[in-house]
């Protein structure tokens, strides 16, 4: 695990220095602690930070193959290099390390561009071909790893977090508003796109060619073109058995004591059983815990570490937890509205200095359904077929009076029957991005300044219709995971488990994304992940008799944070400090009244708004540390 970057200067007598790469790089110390390396050929340097995983002393980086014309730097895992390293043995490579960054510049001398499609990982690759003065960067079929860009007319920019690339003092540091309405919309900033104008983030599966002059960029791999051509004789339950275990086994090797981050949950307990039949010494797991019942989940957790015979570890996040978030934005680098980032950081720190790797369960939702809203859009396709003047007449008016106060027994259902009854006419990209928004059309434009108010389809609305068109297929729920995982759980969940994890060096392998088990999950039908009214159906059928009954029997949760009960409380006035009327209009896109008036109104339990408060807290933030604040 590491953090990469790198310069391409155009003009090739414009030599990069070592001491830029050095800078770029040091930015980024807490991805890689245990080491550091620089490659210099004349316009092009790059860098390397190291977390030392595998080959713990002869592993630096960069590396190169024998003759030195090929050099490569790695950020993440190549988890099938050792076969990959044997292949090559075969066909005359020369090895001087035993890890696994070492097979790229080999792998490409041999196969080329192509190399990449071989490797079982999660990565960003940049390989420098000395001969061609050619550069290649990379991005995982997933985006496990980020990767983010910059161009102008004199150079090319590329690091592992935008911090580096601001480290150069020509980047200049302006608000993409395009992407900060967007991120008011569903919570988080999609690729190509960041926060900040001009830095771009690869999307997954794809790479970057710079050469003279020229930066292309191009698609390396496509999920859909893999999930088509799916074909496995294996009963559906043993095929997902045994892709996960083999992708479990995969992710156990490494030279450093390793641990699983253990929810209450299905996905999580899959792995730490599959850890625990795969390792012959004890497993560690670590779980947070919240004072507030409905959230805590160290019962369940507890549960499987027992039947799993786990060494067991907890964590109980009180509300003064929140105080940190000010250094869980400047780490994440973009705004995101996910509470569970701030859990997720206090679970690194647990974890640190106890184990250098942890596994999770990111993923298993997406693959298999586990998320309500692919139950719930079941039955909204069927209730397009109730007549139009009934639904919006009748149903939707009697649907936007359910309440909406935090203390509502039946909250959840009320939230949901109030989107049901608005989203269920829209097509199904559309209704799948409303689904995932955290704050309506009307309530996001409530918030924002009249200039600021946008019109028509989101760039987020068009990215989830481009995804449903590139998914090509006519299966609903297939439509939905393809967008989700392109979307949710590329640009949230992973995001958030890198920067999180890298913030307290700690390196966060994700079983469920071995693209194997990706393609087959989202080939399998739908009656085969949602039965009834039960999720994940052939996963749970797959784990029967390895994990406790009670947790396979659980109804999904998440990874919850009760803000709500926070911001009505004890972090009332933290929120209330931090979106004060004068801070607001520092940024200058939100109305502070309007801000002031949805304070008071979740204070009042009139109005249940913790996705809204919280949004507003993390763009504040970001804005104070990233356009007003000292360089980071």
């Amino acid at each position: 695990m590491c953090g990469i970057c790198g310069r391409y200067n155009f003009d090739p007598a414009d030599k990069v220095a070592a001491s830029t790469i050095r800078e770029m790089r040091d930015t980024m110390a807490h991805r890689g602690p245990d080491d550091a390396g620089e490659r210099l050929s004349g316009a092009f340097g790059m860098g390397a930070r190291r977390l030392s995983i595998i080959d713990l002393q002869g592993g630096g980086q960069p590396i190169s193959n024998e003759s030195g014309l090929v050099w490569a730097v790695l950020n993440g895992e190549i988890y099938n290099f050792r076969e990959l390293r044997d292949d090559l043995m075969k066909k005359g490579h020369v090895f001087r390390t035993d890890v696994d960054t070492e097979v790229i510049p080999h792998a490409y001398e041999e196969y080329g561009d192509d190399c990449v499609r071989r490797f079982n990982g999660m990565f960003a690759i940049a390989i420098w071909d000395e001969g061609r003065r050619r550069l290649l960067v990379f991005r995982d079929r997933f985006g496990i790893k980020p990767v983010y860009y910059y161009t102008n007319t004199k150079c090319f920019l590329f690091a592992s977090e935008i911090r580096a690339i601001l480290h150069d003092p020509h980047v200049p540091r302006r608000l993409n508003r395009q992407a900060a309405w967007d991120y008011m919309h569903i919570g988080c900033v999609c690729a190509p796109d960041t926060i900040l104008e001009g830095i771009r983030k690869l999307p997954p599966g794809q790479c970057i060619e710079v050469k003279d002059t020229s930066v292309r960029t191009r698609r390396w791999w496509s999920l859909s073109d893999e999930v088509n051509r799916v074909s496995d004789p294996r009963p559906p339950e043993e095929a997902v058995r045994e892709l996960l275990d083999d992708a479990v086994r995969l992710r156990l090797v490494a030279d450093v004591p390793l641990g699983i981050f253990l929810s209450g949950g299905v996905d999580s307990a899959a792995i730490t059983a599959a850890a625990a039949s795969a390792k012959r010494r004890p497993i560690r797991t670590f779980t947070i815990g919240f004072p507030v019942k409905p959230y805590d989940e160290r019962r369940a957790a507890a549960a499987t570490a027992r039947f799993c015979g786990a060494e067991h570890e907890f964590l109980v996040v009180q509300p003064d937890a929140m105080h940190i978030l000010g250094e869980v934005v400047e780490h994440l680098e973009e705004p995101m509205a996910d509470p569970a980032a701030i859990p997720l950081y206090y679970l690194c720190k647990m974890a640190k200095g106890k184990v250098k790797s942890v596994l999770v369960g990111d993923g298993g939702d997406e693959l298999f359904a586990g998320y309500a809203r692919y139950y719930w859009d079941k039955w909204a396709r069927a209730y397009r077929y109730v007549p139009r003047l009934l639904r919006e007449c009748v149903i939707g008016p009697l649907a936007s009076f359910l309440p909406e106060t935090m203390h509502s027994d039946w909250r959840n259902f009320c939230r949901r029957a109030r989107k049901f009854a608005v989203t269920s006419g829209l097509p199904l990209p559309e209704r799948c991005c409303a689904w995932s928004r955290i704050l309506s059309p009307d309530a996001r434009n409530e918030l924002l300044t009249r200039a600021f108010r946008g019109d028509g389809l989101s760039g987020t609305e068009r990215i989830y219709l481009r995804l449903a068109g590139e998914s090509r297929t006519s299966d609903p729920l297939r439509q939905m995971q393809y967008i989700d995982v392109h979307t949710m759980l590329g640009e949230k969940l992973l995001l958030k488990a890198d920067k999180m994890s890298m913030a307290h060096s700690i390196e966060v392998r994700v079983p469920y994304l071995d693209h194997r088990l990706v393609v087959y999950a989202l080939s399998l039908p739908a009656k085969l992940k949602v039965r009834g009214a039960q999720m994940k159906w052939i996963l749970k059928r797959s784990l029967a008799n390895r994990i406790p009954g009670r947790v396979l029997a659980e109804e999904k949760r998440g990874f919850r944070v009760p803000i709500s009960v926070w911001f009505q409380g004890k972090l009332s006035d933290f929120a209330s400090e931090i979106l004060a009327e004068e801070e607001m209009k520092k940024i200058g896109l939100f109305d502070p009244k309007a801000v002031s008036r949805l304070l008071r109104l979740h204070r009042e339990q009139v109005r249940d708004a913790e996705m809204a408060i919280y949004a507003l807290m993390v763009f504040r933030l970001w804005h104070a540390t990233y356009l007003e604040g000292a360089r980071v």
